[in-house]
């Protein structure tokens, strides 16, 4: 008669089950946790993004205004009929306290800044959001004929906060 062998598993086997435990869980957070993060922060961050957008198309409308009647774009804000505003330094930001960068919001440690600079670029900047340290949506003017159209850049905006019109640098 054969003896019947049983295998017994010991510690090591027991290790090992945890350890592949351990590691699909680990993978299934690293997934899971930013996806989840995204989706509640989006309806915080979202409405902003949209209400900064807002504030600055008044401005994208002066500024292509402005260029379909003088066939180039304003060299500063003067030139808008903008009062408070100067020559841009040499960074390129339009100096003038008032409404060279217009703060749209704040709170706490976050802040949405509207950026005018030359060449009729407006800027919005995303400081301190959640999910996101700095991040800027940068809106260029194209002049053609009598009309102009604003192509997007988005500079490290998270695609899920960002319009979907606008193109990640």
């Amino acid at each position: 008669m054969r003896a019947h062998r049983t295998t017994q598993r010991g510690f090591l086997g027991i290790q090992t089950d945890l350890m592949i435990l351990v590691a699909v869980i680990g993978i299934v957070a690293a997934i899971a946790i930013p996806v989840a993060l995204d989706y509640f922060n989006r309806d915080v961050v979202k409405p902003l993004v949209l209400d900064a957008m807002a504030k600055a198309a008044p401005w994208r409308q002066r500024i292509a205004e402005y260029a379909v009647r003088h066939k180039r774009f304003p060299r500063d804000g003067r030139e808008l009929g903008v009062p408070g505003f100067e020559s841009p330094p040499a960074a390129g930001i339009m100096a003038g306290e008032d409404f060279a960068r217009l703060e749209v919001y704040r709170e706490g440690a976050a802040n949405i800044t509207l950026a005018f600079r030359d060449r009729g670029v407006v800027e919005l900047r995303f400081h301190g959001l959640p999910r996101t340290s700095y991040a800027t949506l940068v809106y260029t003017p194209k002049l053609g004929g009598d009309a102009v159209t604003w192509e997007c850049a988005n500079r490290g905006l998270r695609a899920s906060f960002a319009p979907r019109d606008c193109v990640r640098d």
